[in-house]
């Protein structure tokens, strides 16, 4: 597949007769204890703008990752357009010309690959002439991603709860309605599949035991709003991506020091944690700490996002 770039593209009254939006949300996954099984939707959003066409697939990126991003075949983007195309029974080949928007930090633990996988699959249907919804899209999802604790909220919304069983299952679970979401995101990027690759096959049964407690616990914790700190300790994969991760550890342990319930978000190098409204200005004060221990680094004040990624106007 080509990488075409293009000039600006003309919005507003212009923007019609065939033309659609995607949005899509970065996700936190394992939210401490809930390794390959919780995902959280936040509400920073990468925006796909299409216009079909003719001639092929001309796409644009703008935003994070605009110089490093390539859309060839191995780009989940490209995957989804194509997956998403095929599945809902687009002929010939996807013809359009596509500006992504891109909000979403790569490679820091915030789910910028399942955006992109779920944006494309969602181009990708468009594109046949179909908008399915988030169960017919989960299994297209997981092949791209391999997992679906990043694909599952980013296409559902909210805090999901996901896991492969034959196909992959995934269920929606209660919020508070006054949480906050901070993130510190790292100037360098880790491998993902770097840090999966650092995990041991074996864990004790007592180690997992304990974690399986706090996981049930933190599930509760996010519905009301108490008890985070303890229900976000996790002993299954934090502590060996942390030992590579000396910046992240040192900010975990900062945060966690101050009885902020910090945790690595999905593998990291990025770090979040979840506060209530009436913590906002003690979490925003501890994370301007961590920035001055931790040159370029930056703080975000996010929210959880009930809804899933969505298309709106003309398919």
């Amino acid at each position: 597949m080509p990488d075409r770039v293009s000039g600006n593209p003309r919005i507003g009254p212009a923007f019609g007769g065939g033309a659609f939006v995607v949005s899509a949300p970065a996700t936190l996954a394992n939210l401490g204890p809930g390794f390959d099984v919780l995902g959280l939707a936040v509400s920073l959003r990468n925006r796909a703008l299409v216009w079909k066409g003719e001639g092929g697939l001309e796409v644009e990126v703008r935003g994070e990752g605009a110089d490093v991003i390539r859309m060839g075949p191995g780009n989940p983007f490209i995957q989804g357009v194509m997956s998403g195309f095929r599945a809902f029974g687009g002929e010939g080949e996807p013809a359009a010309r596509v500006v992504l928007e891109n909000r979403i930090p790569l490679g820091v633990g915030l789910g910028s690959s399942a955006a992109a996988a779920v944006s494309g699959l969602l181009v990708g249907a468009g594109l046949a002439g179909a908008r399915p919804g988030p169960r017919e899209l989960l299994g297209l999802a997981v092949d791209i991603e391999g997992h679906p604790d990043n694909a599952a909220p980013c296409l559902m919304g909210g805090l999901v709860a996901a896991w492969m069983e034959e196909a992959p299952r995934a269920w929606r679970l209660p919020l508070a309605g006054d949480l906050l979401v901070f993130v510190l995101v790292p100037p360098e990027p880790a491998s993902t599949d770097e840090m999966r690759r650092l995990l041991p096959s074996l864990v004790p049964l007592e180690t997992l035991v304990r974690n399986l407690g706090r996981c049930l616990a933190l599930v509760e914790a996010l519905r009301t709003g108490e008890g985070l700190f303890p229900a976000t300790r996790d002993e299954l994969h934090q502590p060996h991506r942390l030992a590579v991760l000396p910046s992240s550890r040192e900010a975990v342990e900062f945060l966690r020091g101050k009885g902020i319930p910090a945790f690595l978000a999905g593998a990291g190098p990025a770090v979040a944690w979840i506060a209530r409204e009436e913590g906002r200005r003690a979490s925003w004060r501890a994370g301007r700490e961590v920035l001055e221990k931790l040159p370029g680094w930056r703080l975000l004040l996010l929210r959880p996002s009930r809804r899933g990624a969505v298309v709106t106007g003309r398919v």
